[in-house]
């Protein structure tokens, strides 16, 4: 029995060791955020065959038809709208026109488009590449809008974003989300002609986006800038509202500024000066 003792005694440190060592790993294990580098997209194998296709690629086209553009869900709950300053602009530009469309980039839960949609009766369709922004906004019972969980493209060519989530139950994780050229989301939305394209702008690429658009393809009646909180600051030419780049750019495209600069609102707008047909090459 002696034996068996001191055998024990000396096994006691060993034993306290593995057993401390256990609960080590265990709070390791469980504390590691495995979330930060877990990835929830779309097929990506999907998201990256797009990119070698152009933006007047029927494969591109139909993709976005089938797999992006989402219907509208009105029966959730019910919009309520205030009547901002800047829908005047725009019915000026209009001249109170019913059943309009419009495609925006980057929209939310309030926007100009909202207003137009509610009292005058226009459609259109919403882009919203951030999880949770898109998902507040499917869910915001907008009865006319169809929402694509996509971003644009600052070029021909679709690409890839990444973004990270910022709810708590999400946090960490980083979502792959693609990016299509504007004018493949105005095709895939069936639309040869587009009333008004508002742009919420969040980084320096509006331009680039701009340019993508083919000249003589589509008409767009009415371009819109809207001024997002971004990390990017917008003074002086990179902001579009005051930009004399963007200006003369949309000039020659046949546009005309609409709104002031600077202006108090977040937004600003140019509009066509043909009755006709925009955007084209003025000589």
């Amino acid at each position: 029995m002696l034996p068996n003792y001191f055998l024990i005694q000396r096994s006691l440190p060993f034993c306290s060791f593995i057993t401390t060592f256990c609960i080590v790993m265990t709070l390791l294990i469980f504390s590691t955020d495995f979330r930060s580098r877990y990835y929830r997209s779309y097929n990506r194998s999907l998201v990256y065959d797009f990119e070698s296709y152009m933006q007047e690629s029927p494969f591109v086209v139909t993709s976005i038809q089938a797999g992006f553009i989402k219907p509208p869900r009105p029966r959730l709950q019910n919009v309520t709208v205030l009547k901002p300053n800047t829908p005047k602009v725009l019915l000026t530009a209009f001249k109170h026109k019913k059943g309009g469309i419009f495609i925006e980039c980057g929209g939310g839960l309030v926007s100009d488009t909202l207003w137009l949609e509610k009292f005058w009766g226009w459609r259109g369709l919403i882009t919203q590449p951030h999880p949770e922004d898109y998902d507040a906004l499917a869910a915001s019972g907008r009865k006319r809008a169809h929402t694509a969980r996509v971003c644009i493209s600052p070029t021909i060519y679709p690409t890839h974003a990444t973004f990270k989530q910022t709810s708590r139950a999400e946090e960490g994780r980083t979502t792959v989300i693609p990016c299509f050229p504007l004018y493949s989301l105005i095709q895939a939305y069936n639309a040869s002609s587009v009333d008004l394209l508002i742009l919420n702008v969040v980084s320096k690429h509006y331009h680039q986006v701009l340019k993508t658009i083919p000249v003589g393809k589509i008409s767009i009646s009415v371009i819109g800038f809207v001024l997002k909180d971004s990390d990017d600051s917008f003074e002086g030419d990179d902001d579009p509202c005051c930009s004399e780049g963007i200006e003369e750019f949309l000039s020659k495209w046949g546009y005309k500024r609409l709104t002031d600069c600077p202006t108090s609102e977040i937004s600003c707008y140019f509009s066509c000066k043909s009755p006709t047909h925009c955007p084209t090459v003025e000589d």
